[in-house]
């Protein structure tokens, strides 16, 4: 399938990149359509959407294990619930930063011709 693209000539950049970079950003993962966009913070989306990602895992799987032993819902999310917060409030601080940049992207690109 051919795409056709919308593209300012007198650059590299064409509007369906920077709306895919912006799309990446909010659906695959926060900071990588930043970089793809020529953004170095990008990578600290990246690091920070990944490690919220990380602790929210660590918290939950340690959640089913302490499920499974107790043979019992832990009504009270867990002894470890707060790093799993603090997981799912680094990585939303990630995605609404990605959501930003990539906002910033397509408010600064030159016009489509």
């Amino acid at each position: 399938a051919y795409e056709i693209r919308n593209c300012d000539w007198s650059s590299d950049v064409c509007s369906s990149d920077l709306r895919a970079w912006l799309l990446t950003n909010l659906l695959v993962l926060p900071g990588l359509g930043s970089v793809l966009g020529g953004r170095r913070r990008g990578w600290l989306q990246m690091i920070l959407a990944l490690g919220g990602f990380g602790l929210t895992a660590w918290w939950a799987t340690l959640f089913v294990i302490e499920w499974v032993q107790e043979k019992a819902f832990p009504l009270t999310g867990g002894s470890h619930l707060a790093a799993g917060l603090i997981g799912v409030l680094l990585f939303i601080i990630a995605w609404v930063w990605g959501l930003v940049t990539g906002l910033n992207l397509l408010r600064t690109a030159p016009p489509d011709r």
